[in-house]
């Protein structure tokens, strides 16, 4: 379930093709989230190694789920492990100082 994500972090933001698997994975979350598969969605977002993606995809996961919120009980705690994973990454790369990268997301 959910593997699209792997083919939009697999790619440079400057690629032509990463908007659209961008949008490939928000159409997969979405469509699984109307089909009442809150479950696999779940698993999929329990089961993410923050540390190894990209910050836009981290960022898609937590703004695609944001509105099943309620039904989706790991999606706290992943909001958790991505927050901590940008303070860590704050110490190299500054943009991850920003307050607002992850501003009503939670």
């Amino acid at each position: 379930m959910l593997f699209l994500y792997k083919k939009l972090d697999a790619l440079s933001e400057g690629d032509p093709a990463f908007k659209a698997a961008l949008y490939d994975m928000y159409s997969e979350i979405d469509s699984a989230l109307n089909e009442g598969k809150f479950d696999a969605v779940d698993k999929t977002i329990a089961d993410l190694d923050v540390s190894s993606m990209k910050s836009v995809t981290l960022i898609g996961f937590l703004t695609a789920t944001l509105p099943a919120r309620y039904f989706l009980p790991s999606r706290s705690e992943l909001f958790q492990r991505i927050a901590e994973d940008f303070k860590r990454r704050a110490a190299t790369d500054p943009k991850y100082n920003d307050p607002t990268l992850l501003s009503g997301l939670a």
